[in-house]
């Protein structure tokens, strides 16, 4: 699934920002450079009946027991690189972007990037992210929102 052909569609404004300029381009936009949680990854997780697009700051880790809590399931587990083939047709995770609706995916967000203004991700190609606004990715993904990001230290 192309990623920009879907947001094109979809109408939603976006621009791209080449990554070596993700921080500088995201400061200009009056975010804080290095901070994190305005910065995007998102993880292909696997429970006992499913698979789970989570979406959290890239500054952060997943805790699992608290995804597990929010999606009242017994087991989640990381997906390793054969189940994101098979799932998303993607061989890099770092192409994974966060649209899991557009893998057939439910997709869980984080609080504390849920609500930002603007927010980057990958998803296009290694050398590129999409910038867009908050708003517009909540209305187009429409995803649940729980605590289960913890910084990394």
């Amino acid at each position: 699934m192309n990623v920009q052909k879907f947001l094109q569609k979809s109408g939603v404004p976006f621009r791209f920002i080449e990554r070596k300029d993700t921080l500088a381009t995201l400061s200009e936009m009056g975010m804080i450079p290095g901070t994190g949680p305005q910065l995007a990854k998102s993880v292909l997780l696997r429970t006992e009946t499913d698979y789970v697009l989570v979406v959290l700051p890239m500054t952060h880790r997943i805790d699992l027991m608290r995804v597990r809590e929010a999606l009242a399931v017994e087991e989640v587990q990381i997906a390793d690189d054969s189940e994101l083939i098979c799932q998303c047709g993607l061989h890099n995770h770092r192409l994974l972007h966060p649209f899991g609706s557009q893998f057939g995916l439910k997709t869980v967000i984080d609080q504390s990037l849920a609500f930002q203004n603007t927010f980057a991700f990958s998803g296009f190609s290694d050398r590129f992210c999409i910038c867009m606004r908050g708003s517009d990715y909540r209305s187009l993904e429409n995803p649940i929102v729980g605590a289960f990001a913890e910084p990394v230290s």
